[in-house]
């Protein structure tokens, strides 16, 4: 039987078909610089589900009902990032395990002017209980899937 099989892949697969239309030239390559955000809310909102360059001061923000406390930042695990726009976007969603910031990552940046990769969010994603259905949650800007957290000038 294998002495036939290169005769059936013939009879099988055809002569090799003449195409009947030139290939497609494929599409230029997309660049992988992210985009420079954000000015103002309406830039944040035109970048929403896309890869940016964040740059702002790196503030620990506790996250809670009620007016903050200057108390409760001390202790914080969750950050924003504070723009010269005046705007405050989250580091990740805040209620989930990649929100909670760490230790080291805060004592390195706490304060600090930083530059973060990630992809803009221009409200949280809603919490969802099983059973329950959608939990009240903060609704402003995040940044997620984040690539790079580093010092800006």
């Amino acid at each position: 039987m294998t002495r036939w099989l290169p005769a059936m892949l013939v009879v099988a697969c055809g002569a090799p078909a003449t195409p009947s239309q030139p290939p497609q030239t494929p599409p230029p390559p997309q660049s992988t610089e992210p985009t420079a955000c954000c000015a103002s809310y309406d830039d944040l909102r035109a970048l929403d589900g896309r890869r940016v360059v964040l740059v702002g001061t790196y503030e620990p923000t506790a996250v809670r009902k009620g007016k903050p406390r200057a108390e409760d930042d001390a202790k914080a695990r969750t950050v924003a990032i504070h723009t010269s726009g005046d705007l405050s976007v989250m580091l990740e969603v805040y209620y989930a395990p990649l929100g909670t910031r760490s230790d080291d990552e805060i004592a390195r940046f706490a304060h600090k002017r930083v530059r973060v990769v990630g992809t803009m969010h221009a409200r949280t994603p809603e919490r969802i209980v099983d059973g329950e259905g959608p939990l009240q949650t903060m609704i402003g800007p995040c940044v997620t899937d984040i690539e790079a957290i580093s010092e800006a000038p």
